[in-house]
């Protein structure tokens, strides 16, 4: 297996420490031995919050780069190394033993693919060296931040990761504590980024006590959940519209795949086919041929892992063709454009004669949705990404598309609160599969 890893890679290891030199010694020189014949270079990083220890004495004497600063928390020094870093691929784990080197060797044959890997003690083969209660607490935990913030990863406390620096330069962190383990799974999951867990055996520390205090701990991976929590469910999320229409809600699921359907019974994908702000809804999942275009660069990574044709752009400047597609969706989104004319304008500049467009947006001319509008704000008062700017009647989204030369085909409501609206381009459509 080994044979096969050429040492392309300049890796950093970043070592958060705190009266960790009795473990130093060891972890330097079995990183030296284990990772030297198969990385181009190697840094060792120790971020340490220093204690009369010896710990940088020791890091001169190893070769080892040391930084030492007395205000750092374990948050604070994961950020920092992050910063100090040399290298595009790095390394965490802890200083203490417990990480095992060669684990890294094992990663690397991972990165080529994926943005993170993650060192997991719950998938196949996995597991940990650990007291009863220790095993359980820590379970427990992986288990209530997963099932709170619906994520699919299993480890999501681990500290044993290998990233790349873009990830690192995308995601933001703002734990304090041992809870931005969570924060960083869970935040380069939901910029799109790819991630893999690996199996490896977590091993009781080789000298010294335990900096991790388990009610502070257990505490800070609750509120830091709840918190996180918000995100997930935020339109910021990569797979935000996928949840909706998969949603163990049955309102929320009703809502999604009912609009969906309503959508396809009129209008197929077909020919060139494009969704303009398509987040990672059903038209773009469902049918693997339909271009999406989107500004929500978490969402185009998250599309483009298998292939996607997904493109960066503003609705009102598309990179596309005059007169060059068969087929527009476009839903729900023109009610967030404080003046969507350039959009309407874009849209039907790169219809084809003959093309169609399905259209979404709220119905205002209904108390339905205004009073949807006013719960929602009610229970979630931050409706990061819902605010609407433009508020649409039947009439006025009809008038705006019929006075750029469109023809209205067909229109209906979802429980009158969602205007689903059916347009062509007057003229010969040329439109076949492809």
């Amino acid at each position: 297996m080994d044979a096969h890893l050429t040492p392309k890679h300049a890796v950093t290891i970043l070592l958060p420490t705190k009266r960790e030199a009795a473990n130093l010694r060891w972890l330097c020189g079995a990183l030296h031995e284990e990772l030297d014949p198969h990385v181009r270079e190697l840094e060792i990083l120790v971020v340490d919050t220093p204690t009369g220890d010896g710990s940088e004495e020791l890091c001169a004497e190893l070769g080892a780069r040391y930084v030492g600063d007395p205000t750092l928390g374990f948050a604070d020094a994961l950020r920092r190394g992050f910063q100090e870093a040399t290298h595009d691929i790095i390394v965490t784990m802890d200083a203490d033993g417990s990480h095992h080197p060669l684990y890294i060797r094992w990663m690397l044959y991972e990165i080529d693919d994926v943005d993170l890997v993650i060192c997991s003690r719950y998938v196949g083969r996995g597991g940990q060296e650990a007291t009863a209660f220790r095993y359980v607490t820590s379970l427990i935990l992986n288990q209530w931040v997963g099932t709170v913030c619906s994520m699919p990863i299993r480890d999501l406390s681990g500290g044993f990761k290998m990233y790349r620096r873009s990830v690192l330069e995308t995601i933001n962190l703002d734990s304090t504590g041992f809870e931005i383990q969570c924060e960083i799974a869970i935040n380069t999951y939901g910029n799109g980024f790819r991630l893999r867990e690996i199996p490896f055996c977590y091993h009781p520390r080789l000298e010294g006590r335990s900096k991790a205090a388990v009610v502070k701990y257990g505490l800070a991976f609750l509120f830091g959940s709840m918190r996180l929590r918000r995100y997930r469910n935020s339109r910021e999320f990569c797979d935000y519209d996928e949840r909706a229409y998969k949603s163990r809600i049955p309102m929320q699921q009703w809502w999604q795949r009912t609009r969906y359907r309503k959508m396809i019974e009129r209008m197929i994908p077909e020919g060139v086919t494009i969704d303009v702000g398509c987040g990672s809804g059903r038209i773009m999942l469902g049918w693997p041929k339909v271009i999406g275009i989107d500004v929500n660069k978490s969402v185009l990574r998250y599309l483009r892992q298998d292939e996607r044709r997904a493109i960066e752009a503003d609705g009102s400047k598309l990179p596309v063709l005059s007169e060059s597609v068969d087929r527009l969706y476009c839903a729900e989104v023109v009610e967030h454009l404080q003046d969507p004319g350039p959009m309407l304008d874009e849209l039907v500049r790169v219809m084809k004669p003959g093309a169609q467009l399905m259209i979404t947006t709220p119905n205002y001319g209904s108390i339905i949705w205004p009073s949807l509008e006013w719960l929602y704000e009610l229970l979630l008062p931050p409706a990061t990404g819902h605010k609407h700017h433009t508020r649409y009647k039947a009439a006025t989204l009809v008038e705006a598309l019929s006075s750029r030369g469109l023809t209205l085909l067909h229109k209906t409501t979802m429980l009158n609160a969602i205007l689903i609206m059916h347009f062509e381009k007057p003229g010969r459509s040329d439109s076949s599969d492809g």
